[in-house]
């Protein structure tokens, strides 16, 4: 990529990359697999109560789900509480930042 930076510049490269991620995000789409728990759990609680049609059925994600405000603030806050509580994001913070 160095060379085709060189010769047709940079803005050729980011197109190249464009047009490797347009082919590889609808592969990637199709071929990987779910791996977060709390939504394979979901999807087998639904499949159960679509085949038995027994409600009791349900996840723990399903029971408890916090309300979106909740969910908002969380995701506003952490960013800041590991910038504070974790050294690395620290030091990778004020090494950037500099």
């Amino acid at each position: 990529m160095g060379y085709v930076a060189e010769r047709a510049g940079w803005r050729v490269v980011q197109y190249i990359f464009l047009g490797l991620m347009g082919l590889l995000l609808p592969v990637m789409f199709l071929t990987l697999k779910e791996t977060r728990a709390s939504v394979i759990l979901t999807r087998m609680a639904r499949k159960k109560r679509a085949e038995t049609g027994d409600e009791r059925y349900r996840s723990h994600a399903e029971l408890e789900r916090p309300p979106m405000i909740e969910l908002v603030k969380l995701s506003l806050t952490r960013p800041f509480w590991f910038l504070v509580s974790e050294p690395v994001v620290t030091a990778f913070s004020l090494w950037i930042g500099a």
